[in-house]
């Protein structure tokens, strides 16, 4: 009964995708936007792609943002206006995996167990700066708009009531 629900859970997940991102596009300055893979930009109009690569659809789960390092705010400061605001948002998951404790006591007692390509940075930013807010199929546009419009507070300094 819930797969025939699908289809418009995935549409609305989407609406609200594309909502937050179009209300807070006067952010731009502070945070940086996620596209799906292949997407080189987006537009009111909709996402540009890659030259020879596929349009994707990805779940829509949620609305992530990096913060912007060296900025008026952190990433901390913004989750817990969220927070204050009754708004949904959580962290990157794990983070960078490697920094969790189960892999840095499993580097510790068997050093070739994995191997790490890289000096991670991208994945220890993702862990320090992004943040997700929610895109469920239920929300309607009041709370669409209280996500954004407190976002948008957060981003030029202004107080939270």
């Amino acid at each position: 009964a819930q797969l025939k629900k699908l289809p418009r859970f995935v549409e609305a997940r989407m609406r609200n995708w594309e909502h937050l991102r179009r209300r807070l596009a006067p952010a731009e300055d502070a945070v940086d936007f996620m596209l799906p893979t292949h997407a080189t930009g987006w537009t009111t109009s909709g996402f540009t792609w890659a030259a020879g690569k596929p349009a994707v659809s990805p779940s829509w789960f949620g609305f992530m943002m990096l913060v912007r390092q060296g900025g008026r705010f952190t990433r901390t400061a913004l989750a817990q206006a969220l927070d204050r605001g009754r708004i949904g948002n959580r962290m990157v998951f794990g983070g960078n995996l490697l920094r969790q404790p189960a892999f840095v006591q499993l580097a510790k007692d068997r050093p070739g167990s994995f191997r790490v390509v890289g000096d991670l940075a991208g994945a220890d930013r993702l862990m320090s700066e992004a943040i997700f807010v929610g895109t469920y199929p239920g929300l309607d546009e009041e709370r669409l708009e209280h996500i954004a419009t407190t976002i948008l507070r957060v981003t030029r300094g202004e107080p939270l009531a």
